[in-house]
């Protein structure tokens, strides 16, 4: 009987340290598990951050607002899987399409009214806001409610991405722009002169090469000082832009010379041109100009030989009295 009691009780002390096993299995099994849960929701976390830095780091690189626009809608189309997208700019309180996905260019219009605020239903609008202004909106179509929080956290990298990108595009562009006559600087039309060039080669069309002077500009300014000599600059810039037509592009060459480029199918287009030019400024101007007019590809074939073959005939029509057109053949 006394074996039996001192088995009973070794069972006893067996099962009661089995059940506290047991139950101490069970709770760290429990916290196991919300460990495991927290985990993975730090990874998922992670796999957020690291998805943003990369977001970022992609947009940081980029000073073009329509490549911007173009990258971050294919990011928002992959991390929401929205098929129907667009990017939207604002300026002057007018809403733009600079970027989409799957919008036909008849529902434009509707985007635009959903862009202003007029239609809300079936569309998800994302402002793009800097210091309480909107820059721009981001549209998606059928996005579900689950989604639009990472939509919007995206948004935000996109913001920042965006407002730098129209900040070095200002900057750049007051860096091509001659701030008295709203011409290309010098530099800037050169480039694009050299890029005329090897476009008039490749689908084999002729460019005059138009150098305008003011004559007698020293003088001018001499006599009546230089606010009116800017005045003066300022007026023939609108003379010549308003002689413009599409494909033309005008520049400030330095000083009161001006030049154009223009693509014409005929050398007497270009002198009719420069003719058009010349007598719109004696018209409508205190002063006359001088011309010289090249061509590609007749005169010469690369950009400084165009611009010394026109400064040669410019130079030929002040010698010959000014206010004229001249051409060296």
């Amino acid at each position: 009987i006394k074996i039996e009691k001192i088995r009973r009780h070794q069972f006893s002390d067996y099962f009661a340290k089995r059940k506290k096993l047991a139950e101490k299995k069970k709770y760290l099994d429990t916290e196991r598990n919300k460990l495991e849960k927290q985990i993975q929701i730090l990874k998922n976390e992670i796999q957020k951050q690291e998805k943003l830095y990369e977001i970022s780091t992609e947009i940081e690189k980029i000073n073009d607002s329509q490549k911007l626009a173009d990258i971050s809608l294919e990011r928002l189309r992959i991390e929401t899987g929205v098929k129907e997208i667009a990017f939207f700019k604002k300026e002057k309180n007018i809403f733009s399409l600079i970027a989409s996905r799957n919008v036909n260019a008849g529902e434009i219009s509707l985007w635009e009214r959903v862009a202003s605020g007029e239609i809300t239903r079936g569309y998800t609008r994302i402002p793009l806001r800097v210091k309480k202004e909107e820059i721009g909106c981001i549209i998606l179509k059928n996005l579900s409610d689950e989604l639009k929080t990472p939509a919007y956290v995206l948004s935000r990298q996109i913001t920042l991405g965006y407002e730098k990108a129209l900040l070095y595009e200002e900057v750049e562009a007051l860096s091509r722009i001659d701030g008295l006559t709203g011409f290309y600087l010098r530099r800037f039309f050169m480039k694009r002169f050299e890029e005329e060039i090897e476009r008039a080669e490749r689908y084999n069309y002729k460019v005059a090469f138009v150098m305008c002077d003011i004559d007698d500009f020293k003088k001018y300014n001499d006599t009546f000082g230089h606010q009116m000599g800017d005045r003066i600059l300022e007026k023939v810039a609108e003379v010549l832009r308003e002689n413009l037509k599409p494909g033309d592009v005008a520049g400030r060459y330095g000083g009161e010379e001006f030049c154009i480029f223009a693509p014409v199918l005929k050398k007497e287009e270009g002198i009719e041109k420069a003719e058009g030019i010349r007598r719109s400024v004696e018209e409508k101007t205190k002063v006359t100009i001088s011309i010289g007019v090249s061509y590609f590809p007749d005169d010469a074939s690369i950009k400084e030989d165009l611009i010394k073959t026109a400064d040669e005939a410019l130079y030929r029509a002040k010698k010959k009295g000014k206010n004229r057109v001249e051409v060296l053949a």
